[in-house]
């Protein structure tokens, strides 16, 4: 196989170069002989080696020359430059250019989209508003099918504050629409669960999804919860409580968690009982 990509190198085949460099960084443990291939397959305008290369000086801690190579990769058509751009800015406290690289490659790559969420709740982030909250959690949840974002969009379409709403101290709620929230939210898990994603959702979302699966106004009534709805949010609550007891395990603060999820757990089931037997 090395023979063959060496072969292909020769004749100025920069997707050999790039693999070749690949072979040597990441199977033959010599990154300096990798990072010699991706400079020969950027030097023919390869995206995808400069992005290599900057995650390499990234590893390497050389963020001005992780920063050089990311940004040439972002030029040369490849949005994951922009996004580990931001990382790095973020990783470094300047949140304002981090949101500057997400916002633009945001609607093709979902990481940026996600990142922009999380940004725009952040307390330490001087542009935090609920209107670029919401513009860029619809993009991930519309535009992306991105599990979280639609769970997310759900619990505040079903009237629930997430915990990242609360967080961020934002005032209101965007206007109900319990219909289109109880389809994101089911259509989220349903994804992340089946392995359609790298989404994982934890304690705190499964609460939020169970609340809102009952939820009419901001407020929990049983009785308007058809079947299949109240059957999920006793779902959803059943996982909630599954993660608290893990946490329990490395934290004796978990068992609070535990006695929460197994009251609104009995809860939902004796209501699912007195209704449908």
């Amino acid at each position: 196989m090395l023979n063959e990509l060496l072969a292909k190198a020769q004749q100025g085949d920069k997707d050999a170069m790039r693999k070749i460099g690949n072979h040597y960084c990441y199977d033959a443990g010599n990154p300096q002989k990798g990072v010699e291939w991706w400079e020969k397959a950027a030097a023919l305008s390869d995206a995808f080696a400069m992005f290599n290369l900057g995650l390499h000086y990234r590893g390497q801690g050389n963020f001005e020359m992780a920063k050089h190579w990311l940004e040439k990769a972002y030029q040369n058509g490849d949005p994951d430059g922009a996004v580990d751009l931001g990382v790095i800015y973020y990783g470094r406290g300047n949140l304002q250019q981090a949101v500057f690289w997400w916002e633009k490659v945001a609607d093709a790559a979902p990481n940026a989209a996600r990142n922009l969420v999380f940004t725009y709740a952040d307390k330490n982030f001087h542009g935090r508003n609920k209107e670029d909250f919401l513009k860029w959690l619809k993009v991930s949840a519309n535009k992306h099918n991105d599990p979280w974002g639609k769970g997310v969009l759900g619990v505040l379409y079903c009237g629930i504050e997430h915990h990242l709403w609360k967080e961020a101290g934002f005032s209101g709620l965007p206007q109900e629409n319990r219909e289109e929230g109880v389809r994101f939210i089911k259509e989220g898990v349903a994804t992340a669960e089946n392995g359609k994603s790298d989404v994982s959702f934890q304690l705190t979302d499964y609460t939020a999804f169970a609340q809102a699966m009952c939820s009419f106004g901001g407020k929990t009534d049983f009785s308007r919860c058809t079947r299949d709805d109240l059957g999920k949010a006793i779902q959803y609550d059943e996982k909630a409580l599954a993660l608290a007891e893990e946490l329990a395990k490395l934290n004796p603060v978990g068992a609070m968690f535990v006695q929460t999820c197994q009251d609104s757990l009995g809860t939902k089931k004796k209501a699912y009982v007195a209704l449908y037997g």
